[in-house]
């Protein structure tokens, strides 16, 4: 039979993991987002110009 400590620090070693993953998400769709407003003119442009 395991111990409850052990099972408590395992607890918290999921939770650390799961705040570190979501932080690497918020921090890649921010750096989409950054990436989409400094380059979405151009992009509206490209799309929107009248090629002959």
């Amino acid at each position: 039979m395991k111990s409850r400590r052990f099972s408590s620090g395992q607890a918290a070693a999921e939770y650390v993991a799961a705040v570190v993953i979501l932080v690497a998400v918020a921090a890649a769709l921010y750096g989409l987002a950054a990436a989409v407003r400094n380059h979405g003119d151009r992009t509206v442009d490209l799309v929107s110009s009248e090629y002959p």
